[in-house]
């Protein structure tokens, strides 16, 4: 989901905020909230993203963390931190972050059965992903499968994706309709899968009147789920070259 659709996301459903969207008293320098993200060993790389509202920097103090210090080094690891937006990659060991304001958005490249593989710490406590974010998984029927799929419990008149999309000429984000939502149990994911995509997010709608019932981020998609994509495209301009 690129930002401005992020923040029409945001805008347009109401709710209760989870608790990692919540903030703390700030620190003299405004960076009140400590988070660590840690892989579990070094046999797989992963890679990971977080949006947060305001600031964030890097630290390599561990905190409260069950996270040696050691191992959230801030040295050569590739992590880009741009404005409130992070993504790096973890091999082993973990990164460590200061930040100001909520979480609105994490993902990491991993999927509901592999999602041990990856922890996250907030203040020292540690968060399930379905629950990291303004608008968390784990307090909808939705539950996201991996980067591309999401189950949905009930039934619902439709079901909406914000999906991001590598096409043959470059990045493009659609929000469109999955279907409706008819049984105990629907999996949803999108129908046209002939490019590399991500179903970033979930919207349920009960009704026509286009008020969102409920809403949900995907902590499994981000661009890990673009790059085989974008490295077939970077292999066609090399032939034409």
């Amino acid at each position: 989901m690129d930002d401005s659709n992020r923040r029409t996301f945001r805008s347009r459903v109401a709710g209760t905020t989870s608790a990692a969207f919540e903030t703390s008293d700030s620190d003299s320098d405004g960076l009140s909230d400590h988070l660590v993200i840690a892989a579990d060993g070094p046999d797989r790389t992963l890679e990971y993203m977080l949006v947060v509202s305001e600031d964030v920097e890097r630290t390599d103090d561990a905190s409260t963390a069950p996270v040696a210090d050691e191992c959230v080094s801030r040295d050569g690891d590739g992590t880009v931190v741009e404005g409130g937006i992070v993504r790096g990659t973890l091999a082993g060991g973990g990164v460590a972050f200061r930040y100001s304001g909520g979480i609105v958005n994490f993902g990491a490249s991993v999927t509901a059965e592999t999602a041990d593989s990856i922890r996250v710490f907030r203040n020292g406590d540690r968060l399930a992903l379905d629950r990291i974010g303004s608008h968390p998984a784990a307090e909808t029927p939705v539950e996201f499968v991996d980067g591309h799929t999401a189950v949905v419990s009930g039934e619902w008149t439709d079901a909406r994706g914000h999906v991001t999309t590598m096409y043959a000429d470059g990045v493009g984000t659609e929000y469109e309709s999955l279907g409706a939502a008819t049984g105990a149990k629907t999996t949803l994911t999108r129908e046209n899968d002939a490019y590399p995509f991500a179903l970033d997010s979930v919207e349920l709608y009960d009704g026509r009147d286009g008020t969102v019932v409920h809403a949900a981020e995907n902590p499994f998609a981000g661009p890990w789920n673009l790059e085989a994509g974008i490295a077939a495209r970077h292999a066609g301009d090399g032939r034409r070259g």
